[in-house]
């Protein structure tokens, strides 16, 4: 049992490391998505990347089917 923990302990150590060092070479910083709740939102922008959103994305066509 305390071997099967180990192992997986393991792996999930070795998964962020290889996220950490990902974002390290890259240089980029991690940002969030400008899709998802930030698409269904009110408002005419994202409030992540400032763009505004486009009004025939899926995001958008699924929110109007369930508010009317």
């Amino acid at each position: 049992m305390m071997d099967l923990f180990l192992l997986s302990f393991g792996v999930v150590i070795l998964v962020i490391a290889g996220m950490a060092i990902g974002v390290m070479f890259k240089r980029k910083p991690i940002q969030g998505s400008c899709g998802g709740l930030n698409a269904i939102d009110d408002s005419d922008h994202c409030v992540v990347c400032k763009r505004p959103h486009d009004p025939n994305s899926c995001y958008q066509k699924n929110l109007r089917k369930r508010l009317s």
